[in-house]
């Protein structure tokens, strides 16, 4: 079992994680969606964010109410 103190670090490092996985998404204006290169990255950032949330739920017990592909408030994200 875990200590709380670790949970809660657990809770946010994932939190944290799946924040930055998601400012790896390319801004609207950036994404061609008939450049196969550019849906392949596209798919693998998701695929990795479902993962993240995936682990996330299963330490909260419960899913999580709303399902995004949409990219975290741009206030989360630093450029560079």
């Amino acid at each position: 079992m875990m200590k709380p103190d670790d949970r809660k670090a657990r809770i946010f490092a994932l939190m944290q994680r799946y924040n930055q996985v998601g400012c790896l998404l390319p801004e609207e204006d950036d994404f061609d969606p008939t450049n196969a290169a550019a849906l392949a990255e596209a798919k693998l950032i998701l695929a990795e964010m479902a993962k993240v949330k995936a682990e996330l739920e299963a330490m909260l017990g419960l899913p999580l109410c709303a399902t995004t592909t949409s990219r975290p408030a741009a206030t989360r994200c630093s450029s560079g």
